[in-house]
């Protein structure tokens, strides 16, 4: 294989310096996808005056960011969006409260709800008004460095990251594609079938990174220990964070699944072997991205 470029690592590229406390706050998530247009975006607080956040933005340190953490109105258990908070200012007029942000990207892998802490140290629990504080994720400048694109926009990024080797380049982009030496290694691994179903239905099958895409580095994406061969909708409901799998090759339910749509999946089930070394210590960072408990 050929050496791969450390430059291309996650690792290396640029992180926010995040303040240790956040703004958490429930929107419609048909409104992010106009968010991460680019540009500033200003948002009315609904009478919440931000006050505590509006302290935190005018005296963090220089070079700091205060992050606005965005959780979907209608499917409020996991974070999915991220913004760089601007102002948070009181019209004259009438007293409406509002905030402005940018920078909006999409967390991958989202977070938890239930992950996160109030400012106090309790959990945020099942809270669903617009606006807490919250502290700042330590891991959430690794999970908003990429938004997840789709399969066409990774590869167009990799096509354009002159640091990786041409030999590199190919294998990556067939990595992403579930085309190539990773795939062929996942079909030798799991015998050319499903690693929960044993269906060997080859166009229904995926390729499934183990450790999500965005936070890999190269050699975590050609490295066939960090991959499953999966059914289609096993395969989107691994990357999702819907399902994980233990040391033991137990598959470990989200409770975000209702009880009727498991049963619409089958599930649980588990792999059709237990993991070995290297899978294992990918699955242990699959269960931490999305807080599972092994």
């Amino acid at each position: 294989m050929a050496e791969l470029p450390e430059s291309h690592s996650n690792s290396t590229q640029s992180r926010p310096r995040f303040t240790k406390l956040c703004a958490y706050t429930l929107k419609h998530s048909s409104k992010f996808d106009s968010y991460a247009s680019g540009g500033e975006s200003t948002i009315d607080t609904k009478g919440r005056s931000w006050a505590r956040i509006a302290e935190l933005l005018a005296d963090r340190e220089e070079g700091e960011v205060v992050p606005v953490l965005f959780a979907p109105a209608e499917h409020f258990a996991r974070v999915t969006g991220c913004a760089d908070l601007v102002s948070v200012k009181t019209r004259k007029n009438d007293g409406a409260n509002s905030f402005t942000f940018t920078n909006f990207r999409r967390l991958s892998p989202s977070l938890l709800k239930a992950s996160l802490k109030r400012d106090s140290g309790q959990p945020l629990g099942d809270y669903r008004r617009d606006y807490a504080i919250c502290q700042t994720p330590k891991d959430l400048a690794d999970r908003c460095v990429l938004s997840p694109g789709s399969e066409d926009e990774d590869v167009t990024m990799i096509n354009r990251d002159m640091t990786i080797p041409e030999t590199t380049r190919k294998a990556l982009i067939d990595a992403r594609r579930g085309q190539g030496k990773f795939r062929q290694d996942l079909d030798e691994r799991w015998g050319q079938s499903c690693a929960v179903t044993n269906c060997s239905i080859r166009e229904v099958l995926r390729t499934s990174h183990i450790k999500p895409w965005a936070i890999s580095s190269a050699e975590d994406r050609l490295n066939p220990e960090n991959g499953l061969l999966l059914l289609a909708n096993l395969d989107i409901l691994f990357e999702k964070g819907f399902i994980s799998f233990d040391d033991h090759g137990r598959m470990i339910v989200s409770k975000e699944l209702s009880a009727n749509d498991r049963r619409l999946f089958g599930l649980p089930k588990k792999l059709r072997r237990r993991p070995d070394a290297g899978e294992r210590r990918y699955l242990a960072q699959h269960r931490e991205s999305f807080n599972f408990q092994a």
